[in-house]
């Protein structure tokens, strides 16, 4: 850009983009200065779009990174809940033998209460 341009470009700048397309609605600047502020205005949209592009970029790249966070805690959750159920599945296997082991006791129990009244009955008779 030579130096001319810039100089028209820097008060372009200090005009600001309402006044200037104030200025070309109006037909205020010649057919040369209407090229530049042309051409500054697109410049600036184009500045415009870059911006809003990288803070959507950006937007989007903070949004994977909470989903990345955001699945590495599920993931840690479903380990955490595997770990509880099989705790749990062991406990019911333990209580489900006990059970066993209470039921032939109590069986044992039982038949010898029941044999030493036998006995008992029979030394009686």
């Amino acid at each position: 850009m030579n130096e001319f341009v810039e100089i028209r470009w820097k008060e372009f700048e200090k005009l600001g983009e309402r006044a200037v397309r104030q200025n070309l609605a109006t037909h205020i600047y010649g057919e040369e200065n209407v090229r530049f502020a042309r051409e500054w205005l697109e410049s600036k949209r184009l500045d415009q779009e870059a911006a809003l592009r990288d803070a959507t970029l950006a937007s989007q790249a903070e949004a994977n990174a909470i989903a990345r966070d955001a699945a590495s805690e599920a993931s840690r959750a479903a380990d955490a809940a595997s770990r509880t159920a099989e705790a749990a599945e062991s406990a019911n296997k333990r209580a489900t033998i006990a059970i066993v082991i209470s039921i032939i006791s109590a069986i044992a129990t039982i038949s010898i209460a029941i044999y030493g009244l036998l006995s008992v009955a029979k030394h009686v008779s």
